[in-house]
């Protein structure tokens, strides 16, 4: 209908209003999966799970405002987490190299 400035239009609208926000939710999902495997290695490290280790788990995932998509996707991260071979070192490693930062270096 407006010829290759509508097609262009649509495009740009496309890209800002469909693309960007994928990209973030993903971007965000990510970001939630990897701090929730951390999380887990970090509370089994003394090899017991502590049901106050567990309440502030549920803390954390409640301040993040998780809503039940979310939170079964952090809950399966936490488990994945939990069973990795990967040292908290490793995981620390990955979410930087995921997520670089210049405060890191």
């Amino acid at each position: 209908m407006g010829g290759p400035i509508g097609l262009l239009i649509g495009a740009v609208i496309g890209h800002v209003f469909i693309d960007l926000p994928a990209k973030a939710a993903e971007g965000r999902a990510r970001f939630n999966a990897l701090v929730c495997m951390a999380i887990a290695k970090l509370v089994k490290m003394d090899g017991r799970v502590a049901q106050s280790e567990i309440d502030e788990v549920e803390r954390i995932f409640a301040e993040l405002g998780l809503d039940g998509d979310e939170r079964a996707a952090a809950i399966d991260a936490y488990h994945e987490g939990r069973n990795s071979p990967l040292s908290p070192e490793e995981m620390a490693a990955e979410f930087a190299r995921e997520f670089p930062s210049d405060m890191a270096r």
